[in-house]
């Protein structure tokens, strides 16, 4: 049965079982191609890793961010912090949003060449960041320009090494924790068979790799026909892990907006969002997280375009939760950018100046320099 035909019936088996695990109730409205519920009551400490529950106070999450009053003035600088490295658990939540692990089989004359790759493709304006990532991999690895993307690559078996080191220790909480387990997998006997490959090597691999979520090639499909894919591994139990782990998925996944018309009149409103597309039922639990780490916001589902997403419309919310947890968490790319100017947006409504017409003027300007109109 089509995921989407089981709509109804996964959310009362959620509604039943949140009921009875925590006597509160889901909310849960339908639309005729778009779904949202709400899930309140629900305490968000239990969705935190442990790591994750000890920052508690300091990052704003759960019932503390609700009580934390937003700062008149955040003092940083305009640009982010260059000199303060990387988290190892940013870069878990930025490949989480953003990155891929791939195998690629090539058939030469004589024999067939694996080559495992992983490899994270953004728009050009994500350059720096690329080259932060890759400086926190100790400059393994090669970023590719092309057109208007830039792609990080690494592709040796001694660095892909590496890579697997840093997602061993940061696991990889979207269903790409599948991908990495199998492609580790397929890394480990390529480093442990004779070479050249025998053919129940190569077999062994091409059973893995097409568990994979994209699969290999249909020149590898129509060479193997027979193979037998391996069980794909389960990714259940998602949690917050850490702070950075959810700055570095807003990261990739998120957007800040702003909605304003010509007229003074009209309301001004911000909403923050977080997108994730190719819609399983598993991937929709990841972003079920974020509505009990912040404990606000809901979910829509797009069953048009497959995608769910995480929103927070709500202005007390946005300005006493999201602004001064990724005041404390930085965003990085793009979207910082995108952030703070979204941020000084909510400064002009917490002041009530939206509602003179110079205000207004300044969110309508600052909205249009902002996301795809950046440069």
């Amino acid at each position: 049965m089509p995921f989407f035909n089981k709509r109804n019936f996964i959310c009362k088996s959620i509604r039943s079982f949140y009921f009875i695990k925590t006597y509160s109730t889901i909310f849960i409205n339908n639309y005729t191609t778009r779904r949202s519920f709400s899930l309140r009551g629900y305490s968000s400490r239990s969705m935190l890793a442990p790591e994750s529950r000890k920052l508690e106070k300091n990052v704003g999450a759960s019932s503390s961010l609700a009580s934390s009053p937003r700062p008149n003035e955040v003092s940083r600088p305009l640009e982010n912090n260059k000199n303060k490295p990387i988290h190892p658990w940013f870069i878990t939540g930025f490949t989480d949003a953003e990155g891929s692990f791939m195998v690629h089989l090539e058939k030469n004359p004589d024999k067939w060449r694996v080559r495992p790759r992983f490899q994270i493709k953004l728009d050009i304006r994500y350059l720096s960041l690329l080259k932060e990532i890759k400086a926190y991999f100790n400059h393994i690895g090669s970023i590719n320009i092309s057109n208007n993307e830039c792609v990080y690559k690494v592709r040796s078996l001694n660095e892909v090494a590496i890579i697997i080191s840093h997602f061993d220790k940061y696991s990889l909480m979207s269903q790409k924790r599948a991908d990495f387990e199998l492609f580790k997998r397929i890394v480990n006997k390529l480093n442990n068979q004779e070479q050249p490959l025998t053919y129940q090597g190569l077999q062994e691999i091409v059973s893995i790799g097409v568990s994979m979520n994209l699969g290999l090639s249909s020149l590898v499909r129509d060479n193997f026909s027979n193979i037998i894919p391996v069980a794909r591994p389960l990714v259940k139990d998602a949690v917050v892990p850490h702070a950075e782990w959810i700055a570095g998925f807003v990261s990739g996944k998120g957007s800040f907006s702003i909605y304003a018309s010509q007229s003074v009149d009209k309301p001004v409103s911000l909403s923050f969002r977080v997108f994730h597309y190719e819609l399983g039922a598993k991937d929709e639990e990841l972003l079920k997280i974020l509505v009990y780490f912040f404990n606000c916001g809901n979910l829509n589902y797009d069953e048009d375009k497959k995608v769910v997403i995480f929103v927070i419309r709500k202005f007390e919310d946005i300005n006493q939760k999201i602004i001064p947890f990724f005041d404390k968490r930085e965003i990085k790319g793009v979207k910082y950018k995108d952030f703070k100017d979204w941020s000084e947006a909510a400064k002009i409504i917490e002041s009530k100046n939206h509602l003179t017409q110079e205000g207004h003027n300044e969110i309508r300007r600052i909205r249009k320099n902002m996301n795809s109109n950046r440069l």
